[in-house]
């Protein structure tokens, strides 16, 4: 999708800008909207463990390969049995984690380690040039302060794919406030998928369900390698 300056209707980001925005007495707040949003299609994890095997199937059919989760699956556990109906089910031998699968399928990509995630510099390039990553946060069994967590014991962690960027840039008077969101697909619920968009700094680490998080690795700049 191309990149694009709009006026913004969106009536949650306006509700959050308000909020953030510095008041100044008789000034009405503008508002715009810089965005690119790559149409990523959303596919729902099909048990509580297929989080890596449903973003990786995501990014793969936008860049025009058909997957399927439970063939993933078979692969990372060599195993024979996943797509057998009875094992696509939490609990069984086949519902168990893993990482993106995009080497096993002939593509390529760069890979970040960081606590921070990638830089929003990168996001927005990644955005305007219609490039779809991957990235994953490690759940960490710890109540200490977010800027410690990056060296704490991790127990598993979720897999998401991102697919582009929202600034919304909030003019009040002469004060200007701008606030960055990342735009994702969260392969939860089970069998559903979510379209969201996160504020950039939820992106590095972010209470998801009852354990907090810390931003854990970024595959991007994705591309089918040569010979393949």
């Amino acid at each position: 999708m191309k990149h694009k300056k709009s006026k913004i209707t969106l009536m949650l980001l306006i509700a959050v800008a308000l909020v953030a925005a510095t008041t100044v007495e008789n000034a009405n707040p503008t508002y715009s909207l810089e965005e690119a949003v790559i149409p990523v299609p959303i596919y729902g994890q099909q048990t509580n463990m297929w989080c890596w095997a449903a973003s990786s199937q995501m990014v793969l059919a936008y860049m025009g390969d058909t997957v399927q989760q439970c063939e993933e699956a078979n692969w990372h556990l060599n195993r024979k049995d996943c797509c057998d109906p009875n094992e696509i089910k939490n609990g069984s031998p086949c519902a168990k984690g893993g990482s993106p699968t995009f080497q096993h399928y002939g593509y390529d990509y760069s890979l970040l380690r960081s606590c921070e995630g990638l830089p929003w510099d990168t996001i927005v390039n990644l955005g305007n040039t219609n490039s779809a990553w991957a990235y994953a946060w490690a759940h960490v069994n710890t109540s200490q302060p977010k800027d410690t967590l990056c060296n704490q014991p991790v127990s598993g962690g979720h897999v998401m794919v991102g697919r582009g960027y929202k600034q919304l840039v909030v003019t009040t008077g002469a004060t200007i406030d701008t606030l960055k969101y990342v735009v994702i697909n969260n392969p939860m619920p089970v069998n559903e998928g979510t379209y969201a968009y996160y504020l950039y700094e939820y992106y590095g680490s972010f209470p998801y369900g009852t354990k907090p998080n810390v931003h854990a690795a970024d595959y991007y700049n994705i591309y089918k390698a040569p010979n393949n």
